[in-house]
């Protein structure tokens, strides 16, 4: 553990290139993927707990560009063992602040992985997010662009996509405003303007 997964969990979030660090991922993917076992679930806290916070808010931006898309992947970042209900809700509360604040980033780059990692969070945990979470992470004017992205990148999730359109238009435009609710009602049941997208029909 110590000689090895701790050394992926480094280079994930501090080599110098970002196509580097998205190989290490790859690498550790298939412990994520199995992030359901409470054993694994722990596992990943360990190793990533310690270093996953600090590279967050690093100085550099290509460690915050490195760390973004971890979030994603281990989200929420906890110790199912030792850790209780409370302890959990305190996570995520703590990754929608840094998602927030990466959204915000000076760095360009940054912003979009933050934007990708922010989308994969909400498609994944939209049923079991804090109404308040979810408002925090689509409220501003980022939040359609942002919507809008999530449907190109995750538009296989049709029950998902569902229950999504009226429900983020009122989180992303507390004051409404017609043109952008048909913008983004566009978007989100057709994709680009002009050239409509088909879905396949859930199955019965």
């Amino acid at each position: 553990e110590e000689d090895a997964l701790q050394d992926l969990v480094m280079a994930s979030l501090h080599v110098a290139d970002p196509r580097v660090a998205r190989a290490v991922r790859i690498v550790v993917t298939p412990l994520q993927q199995a992030k359901k076992a409470p054993e694994i679930d722990q596992l990943l806290h360990r190793m990533y707990g310690p270093v996953l916070w600090r590279a967050l808010s690093a100085a550099n931006p290509l460690v915050r560009l490195n760390a973004a898309p971890v979030l994603a992947d281990t989200f929420p970042l906890r110790d199912p063992v030792d850790e209780g209900e409370a302890e959990t809700e305190a996570t995520v509360r703590k990754t929608v602040q840094v998602l927030v604040g990466l959204l915000r980033d000076p760095e360009p780059r940054v912003r979009v992985a933050a934007s990708n990692a922010t989308g994969r969070i909400l498609v994944a945990f939209w049923d079991v997010l804090q109404t308040a979470d979810i408002r925090r992470l689509l409220n501003g004017e980022f939040g359609s662009l942002l919507l809008c992205a999530v449907v190109v990148l995750y538009s296989s999730c049709i029950g998902v996509l569902r229950s999504l359109p009226l429900t983020i238009i009122s989180f992303s435009y507390p004051q409404p405003n017609r043109n952008h609710h048909q913008a983004l009602l566009r978007c989100l049941l057709g994709g680009r303007p002009g050239r409509g997208r088909r879905h396949r029909r859930p199955p019965h």
